[in-house]
């Protein structure tokens, strides 16, 4: 369930921190039903100084997106959240959950954010609230990001991974 999404998220930052820390600049958490393509990745991010790849916090971006409320439209139900669990209009900026990189020094405060946050059962989003508790952090827009497939042949993460088959 996408409940489950939460713990997923918390648990990967969590074990990334404990035992990955020194071994990674930055990590990417990402979806298994995305893909990357490994070479643009590596050029991304090697076009990164280390300072700016310890301190990575990218994905695809959402600025202040609408809180769907239940029964709102039928459509977007499965993403509805109650006044209680959050009682703002809008979200903070977030991530799409879909890929996010993470550079190790944010990993590092933000698993302690984390532990600081409020649980919601909508990952990305609960990401985003731990972020603002952490001012100093910013999203930055992740480019080469698509959700469809794409014939971008410096696209770095697709929902359809068949678009990357050429690289393989």
């Amino acid at each position: 369930t996408y409940v489950n999404l939460t713990y997923k998220l918390i648990a990967s930052h969590r074990w990334a921190s404990a035992f990955c820390q020194g071994k990674s600049d930055v990590f990417l958490f990402i979806d298994d039903d995305y893909d990357f393509n490994a070479k643009n990745v590596l050029n991304y991010l090697n076009n990164l100084t280390k300072s700016d790849r310890r301190q990575l916090l990218s994905g695809p971006l959402i600025i202040w997106g609408r809180v769907i409320r239940p029964f709102e439209d039928a459509s977007l139900n499965r993403w509805a959240v109650t006044q209680y669990e959050v009682p703002w209009s809008q979200y903070p900026p977030y991530a799409s959950g879909a890929a996010t990189f993470v550079g190790a020094d944010v990993l590092t405060e933000l698993v302690v954010a984390e532990a600081y946050t409020r649980f919601l059962w909508v990952d990305d989003v609960f990401m985003g609230f731990a972020v603002a508790k952490l001012p100093h952090l910013l999203f930055h827009s992740l480019k080469g990001f698509y959700l469809e497939s794409t014939n971008n042949q410096k696209a770095l993460i697709a929902h359809s991974p068949h678009i990357f088959s050429l690289d393989w």
